[in-house]
């Protein structure tokens, strides 16, 4: 079966070749696929804050970055803004101003469940939270991903498989024509099909439960899968042209 349909790319790709050109052109397609395991565990820790003052509202973030700031090794600081906060008054029927909103966002790269925790139970932080009503920290979407290395590491060994199968079958194509047969262009496309995580919202500290211990959650892994799409262009010619 492979031979036949090696015959029917060969016969197709004639056309190329006439008395004045008698090298022959033929194209092939051929995808590579690996499946690579998760290695880091990711999430986003998104601090909200409202005050009546804007001041007030700058310095506790302000503080809530110096706080972090012990934790750079696993929790990027995207900064924060701040803007009005409107709440709708049913009596009056329209928006009336209660403060200002700030918002602070991290986003965290880890390999195991207890460097994470260490953030969550952050003294520093409960104790800000234990004091004022109106800070509160929410985690969005806890998942695993392929780290940016890893994932390198397969792309490459991919397109490493991909270049050895266009020497592999130029030596295939040279035994069956026997004529002379390189490479003469190869097409890579990728694609990287990583399972879409369910992104789940939670208050997870209040100051209701600022005493509590927060333990990090433990999603399950999904396997992310790689694709190489090669094209291939050989051209053959008769051995007696290279001599």
């Amino acid at each position: 079966m492979r031979l036949l349909l090696m015959m029917a790319v060969i016969i197709g790709s004639l056309w190329a070749q006439t008395d004045e050109n008698p090298s022959m052109m033929i194209t092939k397609t051929q995808t590579f696929t690996a499946t690579v395991a998760p290695d880091k565990l990711s999430t986003k820790l998104v601090f909200n804050i409202i005050e009546k003052d804007y001041t007030k509202t700058s310095q506790t973030l302000t503080s809530l970055s110096h706080i972090l700031k012990k934790h750079e090794k696993i929790c990027k600081n995207s900064g924060y803004m701040i803007n009005k906060a409107m709440e709708w008054d049913s009596k009056a029927r329209k928006n009336v101003f209660i403060g200002y909103r700030g918002v602070l966002t991290l986003e965290c790269t880890y390999d195991q469940a207890s460097q994470i925790e260490t953030v969550y139970n952050e003294p520093a932080i409960k104790s800000m939270i234990a004091r004022n009503k109106n800070v509160s920290v929410s985690n969005f979407g806890t998942q695993w991903i392929v780290s940016q290395e890893t994932l390198k590491k397969q792309q490459d060994a991919l397109q490493e498989q991909a270049i050895i199968f266009s020497s592999d079958f130029e030596t295939r194509l040279s035994k069956l024509l026997k004529r002379t047969c390189m490479t003469k262009n190869i097409s890579l496309i990728g694609v990287q099909n990583q399972p879409m995580p369910m992104m789940k919202h939670a208050v997870m500290l209040s100051r209701s439960a600022a005493s509590d211990r927060i333990e990090a959650a433990q999603p399950s892994k999904q396997d992310l899968t790689l694709r190489y799409r090669a094209r291939y262009v050989f051209t053959c010619v008769p051995k007696s042209v290279l001599k």
